[in-house]
């Protein structure tokens, strides 16, 4: 489960007709259930972060721990467009996120009453060596079924007008070589998240043997830090341009994966992930979709976010899941982590490099040019089906 389901529900309400109502003090009260929702969402998913210390503790090796994330990942890949088409088919999207939410609190929480190595399973519930982990199962269950019952003041009235991804855009997509060059960077930014998202913590604890506290402090000082940058990214991406804010978010998240390598002290690790991971994921996820909404038309935004998405938490993060937890087992934490480094950069490199070339092999005049013929094609598609659907509509009469 993530947030692409919450986004969509979303934009789906926000394109009402009637005037949003606001109180006194001119805040949006349109807004207000979308705030709880999402507010309640990101603390339920945040005790997922101490997913693998938990597996650690269950006696499992990083290979293993990598496999299941990989396998998280691609369910995540595979369910969203099911979902999707479950919702359009019913015509009730509300109730089909609050089954995903509340089954998916349901799957996160029954692994935290998973017994340790000998251990009986009901003594997950007293004070065994797994009681620690135990507030985690409650976290989802308890902030998320309140997600559910807030959506009750949800509007989605008007959800089929949303326009849903196409398969026949992926062919428009796969053609414009900055979106294919888009998609192998946010495979990277979703590998470089990863490796810190999945190991940090395991390092963590085997190296420093690092207080649950400790890590619970470092998550909390970096969601301060996202919500500050989300409302500083407006401002940064009138002063550069998207792709170049890419570029440097992608290169610091990278060589954060170096800095945990020299950490000597459990501190240390905090201040690397505040100064390099805090100020920089926001505003690169952000320039991220400015960017997609620059280099695409309209009709092809929401395939490009799917594709994007797919790229991000599917294959990049997936791919770190695996590759990441079979370099653990075979070389080491630290060196780990420097080969991830080394990956990433590269990745920033080469997408630097072909952003200096394409602006200089291409003219404002042929990008144009370009945007022109994609919705072109995109309009015949539309007006080819629907005379096909008119052809069979006159058979069907005549008969």
């Amino acid at each position: 489960m993530d947030s692409s389901s919450l986004h969509s529900l979303h934009l789906n309400s926000v394109k009402r007709e009637d005037q949003p109502k606001q109180c006194a003090i001119n805040v949006n009260l349109t807004f207000v259930p979308f705030k709880v929702i999402y507010f309640c969402f990101f603390v339920g998913q945040s005790s997922v972060m101490f997913r693998s210390v938990f597996m650690k503790h269950l006696g499992m090796s990083t290979t293993q721990n990598g496999i299941i994330y990989a396998i998280d990942r691609v369910l995540g890949i595979v369910f969203p467009p099911i979902l999707g088409a479950i919702s359009d088919k019913s015509k009730r999207p509300k109730t089909v996120l609050v089954c995903t939410l509340l089954s998916g609190a349901i799957l996160y929480s029954s692994q935290c009453f998973l017994p340790v190595e000998n251990q009986d399973v009901f003594a997950t519930l007293d004070f065994g060596p797994n009681s620690a982990f135990i507030p985690f199962a409650f976290c989802p269950i308890i902030f998320w079924s309140v997600s559910c019952i807030t959506m009750k003041f949800v509007s989605s009235k008007q959800a089929e007008e949303s326009q849903a991804p196409k398969l026949a855009h992926l062919k428009l997509i796969a053609t414009d070589i900055r979106m294919v060059f888009f998609a192998l960077y946010t495979t990277a930014l979703g590998y470089a998240l990863a490796s810190g998202e999945i190991y940090l913590f395991w390092l963590a604890e085997q190296k420093f043997n690092a207080p649950g506290a400790t890590l619970g402090w470092l998550i909390a000082v970096t969601c301060v830090l996202d919500t500050i940058m989300c409302l500083l990214s407006g401002t940064v991406l009138k002063r550069i341009k998207a792709e170049w804010v890419m570029s440097v978010g992608l290169f610091l998240l990278g060589l954060r994966l170096f800095f945990y390598t020299t950490a000597t002290e459990t501190w240390h690790l905090l201040v690397i992930e505040v100064a390099l991971r805090g100020v920089s994921w926001t505003v690169t996820w952000i320039a991220c979709c400015n960017h997609i909404a620059s280099i695409s038309p309209p009709e092809l935004r929401a395939t490009t976010m799917s594709v994007a998405g797919a790229c991000l938490w599917g294959i990049g993060y997936g791919t770190c899941g695996i590759v990441g937890g079979i370099l653990y087992e075979k070389v080491g934490g630290e060196n780990m982590f420097l080969i991830s480094f080394g990956l990433v950069m590269c990745s920033c490199v080469v997408y630097v490099v072909f952003l200096i070339v394409y602006k200089r092999s291409r003219s404002p005049e042929e990008d144009v040019k370009v945007e022109e013929l994609k919705r072109f094609k995109i309009t015949m598609t539309t007006y080819l089906k629907i005379n096909q659907q008119w052809m069979r509509s006159e058979i069907v009469l005549k008969q």
